[in-house]
């Protein structure tokens, strides 16, 4: 797997945008997947083309941005209530 050039560019594109926090999260989550699922998901990767690549990247960004609209409109949904000067009953 490592000696295909473009999946280690594919990675390194990937990690210049990461920030430090992500590279951590990161790490933290691959602790926590079995040997067994790493290996699996390496092979699978190394089968796949550039092609197939590029189309789950492009999935994953796609999937990242519907999550980020549904945040940022239940926020902007709600933030005008949390203003709101309370009305306590007396």
């Amino acid at each position: 797997m490592m000696s295909n050039p473009d999946l280690i560019r594919m990675a390194s594109e990937g990690m210049k945008n990461m920030r430090t926090e992500d590279l951590k999260y990161a790490a933290e989550q691959m602790r926590n997947i079995p040997p067994e699922q790493i290996a699996n998901l390496s092979a699978r990767v190394a089968r796949s083309s550039p092609e197939e690549l590029a189309a789950l990247r492009t999935q994953a960004e796609a999937q990242q941005s519907y999550y980020m609209q549904g945040a940022l409109s239940l926020k902007n949904q709600v933030f005008p209530y949390v203003n709101q000067p309370r009305k306590h009953p007396v």
